[in-house]
């Protein structure tokens, strides 16, 4: 061990720990770093290294820029709630939408929100709800899941670069 490890959380709780000597970690299993930053486990796992901290990697983040436009949005597998909104790009990291959701398909609830992307990831939690996260691998078809796994959650893009202007 050359004094270099590595601790896995899981939901703010540490779990596994992991002691780096060069390219190889030890632990619970033993697994080897690769040259692209993948960590190959013994067991046959990979994590796939995503994002990039201080190197400007972004590899695999899909640019705010590329969510721009009108989004259809559902949770499943009950779809009680949908809502139709214009994303808007605030920062690289940041979205604002704007729209309306309905409650049982007939309730309108107007509204404005804010999310904040997960560094490294695609998923944009609102901001006041941590649990409501948006998952935006693709420019036009996403799903993804709450935060707490109970309920999955559904984007479709119906247009990009159109412009939704107050009359």
């Amino acid at each position: 061990n050359n004094g270099r490890r590595i601790d896995y959380y899981r939901n703010g709780n540490k779990n596994e720990g992991y002691d780096i000597n060069g390219k190889h970690m030890t632990g619970p299993v033993s697994a080897d770093i690769q040259p692209n930053g993948d960590i190959v486990y013994s067991h046959g796992y990979t994590s796939r290294k995503v994002g990039g901290g201080g190197g400007g990697n972004n590899a695999g983040l899909t640019r705010t820029n590329d969510t721009e436009g009108c989004w259809i949005a559902t949770l499943f597998p009950i779809p009680w709630i949908w809502a139709i909104y214009y994303n808007t790009p605030v920062s690289p990291d940041r979205l604002k939408g704007n729209g309306v959701a309905f409650i049982l398909g007939v309730i309108p609830c107007p509204f404005e929100e804010y999310r904040t992307r997960i560094p490294g990831t695609n998923r944009f939690p609102h901001e006041q709800d941590a649990n409501n996260v948006l998952t935006y691998d693709n420019p036009c078809l996403n799903c993804g899941c709450t935060n707490d796994r109970q309920s999955g959650l559904c984007t479709v893009r119906i247009c990009s670069g159109c412009r939704i202007m107050p009359g």
